[in-house]
């Protein structure tokens, strides 16, 4: 999703990743730190925020590795950390 007038970039607050995320704030966390989930944005000393896209895109690719039936962490990490890869489901580029 480009970033146009139609379709700006967002960033998202912890309370609305929980909202779109069955997660809680401290496993969002790990994943973060595993490179399995997009990295936090610092907006200011005290605030974070995470690009929308990222969570979207994110949550997009679980679905699809839920209906391919490949989950790995391969996986999750290539896309968590460029979220616009095109590596099939096998870890492999397509």
């Amino acid at each position: 999703m480009p970033n146009t007038p139609e379709c700006p970039t967002r960033l998202l607050s912890l309370k609305q990743v929980l909202n779109r995320v069955p997660y809680s704030r401290t496993h969002i966390w790990r994943l973060e730190t595993d490179g399995l989930f997009p990295q936090r944005v610092q907006v200011g000393p005290n605030r974070i925020g995470w690009l929308e896209i990222e969570v979207e895109t994110w949550i997009q690719q679980r679905a699809q590795e839920r209906n391919s039936g490949h989950v790995t962490d391969t996986n999750i990490k290539a896309l968590a950390a460029d979220p616009n890869s095109q590596l099939d489901h096998n870890g492999g580029e397509r």
